[in-house]
């Protein structure tokens, strides 16, 4: 019982507990530090979950300094560092991460995000790669990939990027909105349509899904179509 709580831990070598109870000091020292450290990194969510972005950095900084092995503080903090803008110090977290924990999916998947909002398409290839690899049934993954090869223009490697995306999770309208524009960039629209279809039935009010399916439409000689959908989105962007 008193070695599974740490508020027992400091009381090693007095004489009235029982011997099984008993720890060495450092022992003790080191399970007040994880407590401690969790308790900042635990705040820091809450702080993130606010947008008190640079507060949760500063509870995530004395998480990291009370255990400096604890990956997912790194990943935490680069993400917070990522909404604010610094992509590159978001970077430097999410590599120490991955030095902590080399088969951590989900810090070569936030590296990736990094790396695409610096416009690095091909390096945040490499990682959500590597992120597939280690999570193969982790749908965000593939569509991930899939924005980055659509970003080059690799519009098949996309699709089926987001193919595999929606077997994993077919209740994803951004996948099937996703695959639909790459379907239009192939001058596809018929199947863009069908996507946007299905992008609009899970979430029937984004107003983009139905500006690119009017615009599909328009493509197709479907004027009353068309506009039933440029007026849809106009009326979304009102509200």
């Amino acid at each position: 019982m008193g070695s599974a709580n740490p508020l027992f831990l400091w009381l090693e070598g007095v004489v009235y507990l029982p011997p099984a109870w008993r720890i060495p000091f450092h022992t003790a020292i080191t399970h007040v530090k994880f407590v401690r450290a969790e308790a900042f990194h635990r705040r820091g969510h809450a702080y993130f979950d606010l947008g008190q972005y640079h507060r949760a950095i500063g509870d995530y900084d004395l998480a990291i300094q009370l255990k400096s092995d604890h990956p997912f503080a790194f990943i935490d903090r680069g993400v917070a560092y990522s909404e604010l803008g610094q992509h590159q110090r978001a970077i430097q977290d999410y590599d120490q991460a991955i030095r902590l924990k080399p088969d951590f999916a989900v810090a070569f998947h936030d590296r990736g995000i990094a790396y695409n909002r610096l416009r690095q398409y091909r390096r945040a290839i490499e990682d959500f790669s590597r992120a597939i690899e280690l999570d193969p049934q982790e749908p965000l993954n593939y569509a991930r990939r899939g924005d980055q090869y659509a970003e080059l223009g690799q519009h098949q490697p996309a699709i089926d990027d987001f193919n595999r995306a929606i077997q994993l999770n077919p209740n994803d309208p951004l996948a099937y909105h996703r695959r639909g524009s790459q379907y239009a960039e192939l001058g596809q629209d018929e199947r863009a349509i069908q996507d946007y279809d299905e992008a609009i039935r899970l979430e029937p009010y984004d107003a983009l899904t139905y500006e690119l399916r009017g615009q599909a439409r328009q493509k197709l000689g479907d004027q009353s179509g068309a506009q039933s959908d440029f007026s849809k989105a106009k009326a979304l962007r009102r509200k």
